[in-house]
Parts: structure tokens; sequence; C-alpha cells
């Protein structure tokens, strides 16, 4: 169900579980709390019932972090999901964790993370073929235990907008873990050099093995990367985009 661009009223979305809806779109949608109960009476939906959703977009939706919470804390059986921009809490990082089937996370923007929450989504949640995380409010512990934890399953990655915290050895071991990666973002990270490309590059050599097949990679935005370096690209044969963006080149 599509009610994208919408203001629901108290009650909607807990009617609209009731009922058993499995898909809901909620995009730019302004939510009015309580989110399971009408206040005027009539229907409630019971927070501790497991709903049957399994694809919510809720991307700049306006939406308080105790509803999102309750929302979340119904979900088990979510194989897509996108909280873009919305403001989260350890328990609404622990309710995503309780999603194993879980397929693709777009978390883009989102602020209130916590490290021992991103720990459980990284390791409950081991299906993951497409996460994005970029611009989240992350601290050096929490971009290492990313680094260290990121499911082995992911394909398509955005890790973009981390300026001060993610480094070429936080994107070595993403490469070294996440071996059939096609789509990597680390653009607007200023402490990533030109290494990183050597980084790519090798991880892509092997690639008759089963090493990374990386199709589309943007390194937009960086400071002073050695032109030589792209050379290294030339050896990746399933990439098909490379994004530079306005970098600035060192001296050849």
């Amino acid at each position: 169900m599509d009610l994208s661009n919408k203001h629901l009223v108290p009650g909607v979305i807990g009617q609209l579980l009731g009922r058993g809806v499995q898909v809901l779109r909620l995009s730019r949608t302004s939510v009015t709390a309580p989110l399971l109960k009408n206040r005027y009476g009539g229907y409630s939906y019971p927070a501790s019932r497991p709903s049957r959703l399994k694809f919510l977009d809720l991307s700049m939706a306006v939406i308080d972090s105790e509803s999102l919470q309750k929302l979340l804390g119904t979900c088990h059986l979510l194989i897509k999901l996108a909280l873009e921009t919305c403001e989260v809490n350890e328990r609404i990082l622990m309710n995503i964790s309780q999603n194993k089937k879980l397929d693709t996370l777009h978390m883009g923007s989102c602020w209130g993370i916590t490290k021992r929450g991103m720990d459980a989504i990284l390791t409950q949640c081991n299906k993951l073929r497409e996460v994005n995380i970029g611009w989240l409010d992350a601290d050096e512990d929490t971009m290492n235990l990313i680094s260290e934890k990121i499911p082995t399953t992911v394909e398509k990655l955005n890790i973009s907008g981390y300026r001060q915290t993610l480094t070429n050895e936080h994107v070595g071991r993403i490469l070294d873990r996440c071996t059939n990666l096609r789509e990597l973002d680390i653009s607007d990270s200023s402490q990533v050099s030109s290494e990183v490309c050597i980084f790519i590059s090798i991880s892509t050599v092997f690639i008759n093995n089963g090493c990374v097949h990386s199709g589309y990679t943007n390194v937009d935005r960086k400071s002073w990367i050695n032109f030589r370096t792209f050379v290294n690209v030339s050896l990746l044969r399933d990439q098909r985009n490379l994004v530079l963006g306005p970098v600035r080149l060192g001296e050849v």
C-alpha cells in the first residue's frame, strides 16, 4: 500500500497492520502518534503482536522515535527497510536486528546511531545484500565495528559522508570481507587517500577465483588523489562506472 506524501491520523497504521498489510510505503509521510491506537477509541493493534510487514519505506517520513520504535517492534519478517533521515535510538536498532531475513537496509542520514545497536544489526541480519549507511553520526569505534562485521553477503554498499572517521584501513577490511561487492560509494570521505584505489584493484585481481566483482565505485570529492593510482582501475574487468567528481589530482 502506497501512502506516500500523506498525513496519517492516529491509529491508521494499527488498522493497516491488523489487516495484514505486507507492503507499506510511507515516504515523506507525516505520521501522528499514537501509531497503533486511535486516541478516540476504536481499533487498537497490540504492540506485542508480530505484523506481516515485509517491505517498509519510511524514507524522509515525519515520525517520532517512540512511534518508530513501536512500529519496528512489531516487525520480524522485513525484507526491505528504508529509514533515510529518520531519528533512531538503540532500541530501534535492536528492533531492526530481529528481522533475520532482511535483504535491503537504507539508513542514510539517520541520527541517534549507537555502537551496540549497529552491532546487533550487523550480527543478526546476516543476509543483507544492499546497505546504505552513509552520512550517519557514527564515531570511530562504530566505524571500526562496521568494517569488521559488515555481512559478507553485501553486494551494494554506501558508506559515504564519513569525512573524519572512514579510513583506508576500513575500506580495506570491507573489501576483504565483502567478496561479492558490486557497488561501493565512499564519496565525501576526506581521510580516504589514493591508496584506496590500490585496495580496490588488488581486491579484484583474482576475479576468476570469486573475489570482488566491482561494477560501480564512487570516490567523488576525494582530496589529493594521485593520478597514477587510477591506472590500477584498469585491472577491474567488471568495473563499468568510476565516479571521480571534482577531485584534486596530485602530481603525476
